[in-house]
């Protein structure tokens, strides 16, 4: 019981510390190191847990994976790709509300400091050309823009899941989150674009060119993703040959210095956030006394499989909501 008051207090630090302005890796990091040392676990131990980082395979993909993800996310902004294709959508999608979802989804696929900042203007601006007031684009940007993080393989939540359980086959638990994605686009659309009235883009003359050039620029993104399926290397591998794709595409100059350029403060914070979040759960992992008192909630709802769902449901949402 005492451990699981040690979890309350130190989460509970989460919501105060944004409040009080702390950057969400910061709040995570002093949440980290007060459950640390609340838990009673022995020092030594929470050394190994902080090593566990760079010593943990899993944790150690997950880390670089981030880091390769932010990288091709700055050079594919800086080349101007990710304007090119949503140019080359406009052209492709006759409506505009289709255009509005696609474009934050494409932007959430690429873990990129800053990210949001870079898709908010383009839903804005779209938003305004179809009468839309701010706070309706803000809206659709959130909810469309958090799309990738069920289904695209190297998004940082499938990352820490896998590193936290590595033997998981991460494209299995993609298929069955579809059903989220399904729920999400139906009723994002329902909620916030069936009831816009946008006259529809005139057709285009050279759809095959426009669809080659979309399934070329779109390349960097789902190129990794072929080379690990075929080939199984880890993604922060296979994510250079993403990279490898924009430099075919871009103009090349300075590539080298872009490339550095994109390893940067904000991405050394979304490392700083994720290395936390698996440290936290090595911590976790550790904390012998909270695990009895799961093991026995799971022995007494053991006969009901609702009760355990019910108590998985809650528990999750109530860490999700924190």
């Amino acid at each position: 019981m005492y451990q699981l008051i040690a979890i309350f207090i130190a989460f509970l630090f989460i919501p105060v510390l944004i409040k009080l302005k702390f950057k969400l890796s910061y709040a995570l990091l002093i949440s980290t190191v007060i459950l640390g040392i609340l838990s009673g676990i022995p020092f030594a131990t929470l050394m190994q847990n902080v090593s566990s980082i760079v010593t943990n395979p899993a944790s150690l993909n997950t880390v670089l994976t981030v880091m390769m993800v932010a990288v091709l996310g700055g050079v594919m902004k800086h080349y101007g790709i990710i304007n090119v294709i949503i140019e080359t959508m406009s052209l492709l999608i006759k409506d505009k509300r289709k255009i509005l979802a696609i474009t934050p989804a494409l932007m959430g696929v690429l873990i990129m400091p800053g990210g949001a900042l870079l898709s908010a203007p383009f839903v804005y601006e779209l938003g305004n050309e179809m009468g839309l007031k701010p706070s309706r684009s803000a809206v659709v940007n959130l909810v469309f823009r958090h799309l990738a993080m069920f289904i695209f393989p190297y998004s940082t939540s499938l990352l820490v899941i896998s590193a936290i359980m590595p033997g998981l086959n991460i494209f299995k638990l993609i298929l069955f989150d579809l059903t989220f994605v399904f729920a999400i686009i139906t009723l994002g659309y329902i909620c916030f674009l069936k009831d816009i009235k946008v006259t529809k883009l005139q057709s285009v003359t050279n759809v095959k060119q426009n669809l080659l050039r979309l399934v070329i620029y779109t390349s960097p993104i789902y190129v990794c993703i072929i080379i690990n399926l075929i080939t199984r290397l880890p993604f922060y591998i296979t994510l250079l040959g993403s990279i490898l794709m924009v430099y075919i595409l871009s103009d090349k100059k300075g590539f080298l210095h872009v490339v550095v350029g994109s390893f940067n403060k904000n991405t050394l914070i979304t490392i700083l956030t994720v290395a936390t979040i698996l440290i936290l759960k090595e911590i976790v992992l550790h904390m012998d006394g909270l695990f009895g008192i799961l093991q026995s909630v799971i022995i007494v709802s053991r006969d009901s499989i609702l009760t355990t769902m019910l108590f998985f449901l809650v528990s999750s949402f109530v860490l999700g909501f924190i």
